[in-house]
């Protein structure tokens, strides 16, 4: 039963501190990647909000706006 464990997470039983290191430096590596994709999401939302427009904007810059929020929404994929 141990030894199929070891095998579903790839993990042999010699397995040394290095080598939980590695993993330990890509599981970091991919929490940094989300943290800064979901700040630069954050910002680009927020300089694209249709709301964030000045008072008098034109009904072209409205719906410019709401297409390049949209884009920013789609392209949000944790």
């Amino acid at each position: 039963m141990a030894t199929k464990l070891y095998e579903t997470l790839g993990v042999s039983k010699t397995a040394t501190i290095e080598d939980s290191m590695s993993v330990f430096h890509l599981i970091l590596r991919l929490h940094i990647l989300t943290f800064l994709v979901r700040k630069a999401y954050k910002r680009k939302a927020l300089q694209t909000h249709p709301d964030r427009l000045p008072q008098g904007s034109t009904p072209e810059d409205k719906a410019n706006s709401e297409e390049q929020f949209r884009l920013v929404c789609a392209s949000y994929v944790l």
